[in-house]
């Protein structure tokens, strides 16, 4: 998790520019949680697990996948 401060728009770009990591395994990161205190990057597996808790208690949600991906899973 992130502990420097960074505007929501610096947090969306280096989502989306950069290679990001699953904070609970490793893998490629598909979503960023963002939260009053940070953020998150989960791989599909990892956010299907705590979706319900985590869209609940964050500010926003970003995704990788296209809708067909999703709608996949």
């Amino acid at each position: 998790m992130s502990t420097e401060t960074k505007s929501m728009v610096e947090i969306e770009n280096e989502f989306f520019h950069r290679n990001t990591y699953c904070d609970g395994c490793g893998a490629r990161a598909v979503y960023r949680i963002i939260f009053t205190f940070g953020h998150l990057d989960f791989c599909r597996h990892h956010f299907r697990k705590h979706e319900f808790k985590l869209c609940c208690e964050s500010l926003k949600v970003l995704t990788h996948e296209t809708e067909e991906e999703a709608n996949s899973a």
